[in-house]
């Protein structure tokens, strides 16, 4: 893991400071600039993968889902927000029937996961795993097996182990974390 966020850290992908009153900022989005780190997250994930027919992601996660996909040779599928009703298309080759795997950027919000899951499930694809690059809190009304590549509370207390990150921003994050965890998580 050590490695994995020092890349992060070098290239800008995960900052501390303060962001709108969250003090630390994931540049996911920015992964595709940095094509040695997206190979090492989708090596990461690739090992953690089920025996699945597809991959599935939302929009956001559809770079590492890619790198995901040419990596393990599974077909990949996503979401690509145009539905109707407020629901995601799903895009791509399918048909009823198919395990599938889930790709996400980062869980922030578990009642979105549980609706991606559910439009999936009316589609054909059946989420029998979710693979996250990061994961802020283990979600607590999800009964699919979740793989996290990097869990936050895991990511800063690495970070402070190797100093570098300070003990103020250790601090911060650890009361963000602990001040933000939704109701349905808490231990």
């Amino acid at each position: 893991m050590r490695d994995i966020l020092q890349s992060f850290l070098d290239n800008g992908l995960l900052q501390f400071g303060s962001f709108a009153g969250v003090p630390y900022q994931w540049n996911l989005e920015y992964l595709p600039s940095y094509p040695l780190v997206l190979e090492q997250l989708a090596e990461l994930a690739a090992a953690k993968l089920y025996a699945v027919d597809h991959l599935v992601c939302t929009a956001y996660a559809l770079p590492f889902a890619t790198a995901l996909s040419l990596k393990s040779h599974i077909p990949l599928v996503y979401g690509n927000g145009a539905g109707g009703s407020g629901k995601p298309a799903i895009v791509g080759a399918y048909d009823i029937g198919h395990p599938a795997v889930l790709v996400m950027d980062k869980l922030t919000d578990e009642q979105a996961l549980l609706d991606f899951i559910n439009y999936a499930a009316v589609v054909g694809l059946e989420v029998q795993q979710v693979i996250i690059i990061v994961q802020l809190w283990p979600p607590a009304r999800i009964d699919i097996h979740i793989d996290a590549l990097l869990d936050m509370h895991e990511v800063i207390t690495e970070l402070y182990a190797h100093n570098q990150i300070t003990p103020f921003q250790y601090e911060a994050v650890q009361r963000w974390l602990i001040s933000h965890r939704p109701d349905s998580a808490a231990p």
